[in-house]
């Protein structure tokens, strides 16, 4: 299956050399199915940073790294996939610039264990659901714009709009995630998306 992972293109020179790994035994990566989630993180992870803003493109046999490494260490949310094993350079297929980062502001994140993330966001109540998105949206860094995008494709559409309305406070970087859910099927999220839009400044 082919990935996308939005880094710093610093971050990308190292990753075509060592591959992409968890930082702890625990941990996980987040990669994206859609290439405008990647992009968008792509400009958050790079703001503020050396190097410009870059998507590892990659080629993972999903199904082998379950058999090698058991089911939990691939877990699909939305458009999101977590992979708590390794990706070695060689599934590297590729590295795409991004036009030039943003402003994002990394002011406010919040502690949340992924446990508690996954425990709200895969509630069984969209009440609770949105709570999760809702507490997510006063975090500014890369790694809550994954657990954020993993209820892009939420079945309940009031969870899909607190989530265009979380994307909206991280300003410009995540138009390219905007403008697919302005394509959303309920009119409510399309507009409000498109609202969104209006919004963001134009990236340089």
């Amino acid at each position: 299956m082919r990935l996308y992972y939005g880094t710093a293109s610093t971050n990308a020179a190292k990753i075509r050399r060592r591959g992409i790994r968890p930082r702890s035994a625990q941990g996980v990566v987040w990669f994206s199915r859609t290439l405008p989630v990647a992009r968008s993180r792509a400009r958050q992870m790079s703001a503020g940073r050396s190097g410009r803003p870059a998507v590892v493109v990659c080629e993972v046999d999903l199904t082998r790294l379950r058999r090698q490494w058991g089911r939990s260490a691939v877990r699909c949310r939305g458009p999101m996939v977590a992979i708590g094993a390794a990706v070695q350079p060689q599934q590297v297929a590729d590295v795409v610039a991004v036009d030039a980062p943003g402003g994002a502001s990394a002011e406010g994140e919040g502690v949340l264990t992924a446990a508690e993330v996954f425990r709200m966001l895969d509630s069984r109540s969209p009440r609770v659901r949105m709570m999760g998105v809702l507490m997510l949206s006063a975090c500014g860094s890369a790694e809550a714009f994954d657990w954020l995008c993993t209820r892009l494709h939420d079945r309940d559409p009031r969870v899909r709009l607190a989530v265009v309305m979380a994307l909206r406070r991280r300003g410009r970087e995540t138009t390219d995630v905007l403008s697919d859910m302005g394509r959303d099927r309920d009119p409510r999220i399309r507009q409000a998306a498109r609202r969104a839009l209006m919004a963001a400044p134009a990236r340089p």
